[in-house]
């Protein structure tokens, strides 16, 4: 009994079918936006890749520009730590883990606002 109803429903199916140009132009289409958005990933991953560059040449420099400073620094807290109390001359003393936190973060803030506005600067226009 099921496979007579199965049968029936099969016999009874009779999809509409759209015309060969109506598929070929819509195929077509779909074709271009495809291409389209490749395109588009190709140009922003060019994009991307310059200012991924520009951002670590730009962190590179800040750090080595700080990097250089370190020794000025360091006197100056020696300086500092002969005329004031014991706190003062801890931090004098390991003056360079402060300092070289200091020098990454500001060399990772300056690479990430460098690569944001590179960015922003490249947009196709």
């Amino acid at each position: 009994m099921e496979d007579d109803k199965i049968r029936d429903l099969f016999r009874k199916f009779d999809p509409e079918l759209s015309s060969d140009f109506s598929f070929i132009n819509k195929l077509q289409h779909s074709l271009d936006a495809v291409e389209s958005i490749k395109a588009e990933n190709a140009e922003l991953k060019r994009r991307s890749k310059k200012a991924i560059a520009i951002a670590a040449a730009a962190g590179f420099a800040v750090g080595a520009l700080f990097s250089s400073a370190l020794p000025y620094i360091g006197s100056a807290v020696h300086d500092m730590a002969l005329t004031s109390g014991a706190a003062v001359q801890m931090l004098a003393d390991n003056y360079l883990v402060p300092a070289w936190t200091i020098i990454g973060g500001t060399a990772v803030l300056t690479a990430l606002n460098t690569y944001e506005l590179s960015l922003s600067l490249m947009k196709r226009r």
